[in-house]
């Protein structure tokens, strides 16, 4: 995110309001704002708070373009007027509260398409939700930082860890859990040296790299897995999901209907009205969960092609990668690394599609 701040300033490019200097937050709320993520015709209607305008709405939508999503009624402003007595009167001042509302209570409208391919928007928003700060400690850069390197006693995030005799430093990875809770919390007592650990898994990752096949193949085997977790066609349960909650809005019409002309009681009307609300928010939770399947599979996509860049490249430029570019490398691999006791290390994701073992020669102390 800095790294983008800084490019923005460098290139003269003012923020909204004209400001020089941009803010890293507000840069990653705007990679995370539905705004400027493209939305299919049935993502929207899905997605169109259920009301009398709901109906409208959809009608205005052109078949094959797509929309951005824009969410209002999020946040709950509460004013109030308070009195304060002192020095023989009471004086009043205003206070607002302001809150957040559950996600269930947002109303979603649709605007026009900011242009942005998906896939471009799916991947940064994967680099930022996923993306854990790496370790400078040490003076030296943690490849292996940020998440990638687990306990093998845990699971827990192995980091960084310098030991200093007079001019000479010694570099390890060790449990955080145990580091920070103590021995109870976690049986793996050995730390891991750094540079030993760190050569073994790029060596194995640049034997990847130079067979572009077996890269390829891993890459399909995850796509593969990621799609045997959703039974059928998506794109037509995602249509059938998407009629379904249209059905749920019309007969919520219909019974606000009836109740308005005296033909249902209130108590009758309520409970139809929760049984609609449970059918919305089942069929709600598995339309957004084939959404999350299929940006997953977008993303591990988009990623194979930029590793066919680092594929292309010849051992001798892949060994003068700085730390920092082999850490992204990992990080484009969905790379996990667990060290074995016996000395061997486990890579999964992209590497160990076929839970690769690499022999390591690392030492523990």
């Amino acid at each position: 995110m800095h790294a983008v701040k800084r490019a923005l300033e460098n290139e003269g490019v003012r923020t909204p309001k004209g400001g020089e200097f941009w803010n890293t937050i507000y840069l990653r709320k705007r990679i995370l704002d539905d705004v400027y993520k493209p939305h299919t015709i049935v993502e929207v209607n899905a997605l169109v708070e259920e009301g009398l305008m709901a109906a409208e709405v959809a009608s205005r939508l052109e078949t094959g373009l797509c929309y951005g999503i824009w969410w209002y009624n999020r946040r709950r402003i509460t004013h109030k007027q308070v009195s304060e007595s002192g020095s023989g009167e009471r004086r009043y001042r205003r206070t607002t509260k302001t809150e957040k509302k559950p996600r269930s209570e947002w109303i979603a409208v649709p605007v026009l398409d900011a242009g942005i391919p998906r896939e471009w928007v799916d991947a940064a928003r994967h680099t930022v939700l996923s993306h854990r700060q790496t370790s400078k400690r040490g003076r030296r850069y943690w490849e292996l930082s940020g998440g990638l390197l687990r306990c093998p006693g845990c699971g827990c995030a192995m980091t960084s860890a310098t030991t200093v005799q007079g001019e000479r430093h010694w570099n390890y990875y060790r449990c955080h859990k145990r580091a920070a809770h103590g021995a109870r919390s976690c049986p793996q007592k050995k730390t891991l040296r750094a540079e030993p650990l760190e050569d073994s898994v790029w060596q194995a990752v640049s034997n990847l790299l130079t067979n572009p096949e077996r890269l390829r193949v891993g890459l399909e085997e995850l796509i593969v897995q990621e799609q045997s977790t959703i039974h059928g066609d998506p794109h037509k349960q995602t249509e059938a999901l998407a009629n379904m909650l249209e059905n749920v809005a019309c007969k919520r019409r219909r019974y606000q209907d009836m109740a308005a002309e005296g033909l249902v009681g209130f108590d009758e009307l309520r409970s139809r009205l929760a049984e609609l609300d449970d059918v919305r928010i089942t069929t709600e939770r598995e339309l957004e969960s084939l959404r999350r399947h299929r940006d997953h599979i977008a993303e591990l996509e988009h990623d194979g092609r930029i590793m066919e860049q680092y594929a292309g490249l010849i051992p001798a430029e892949l060994e003068s990668l700085a730390p920092e570019e082999r850490h992204r490398v990992y990080r484009l691999l969905r790379l996990q690394v667990v060290p074995g006791q016996d000395g061997n290390v486990e890579m999964t994701g992209v590497i160990g599609a076929a839970n690769s073992i690499c022999q390591s020669q690392t030492t523990s102390a």
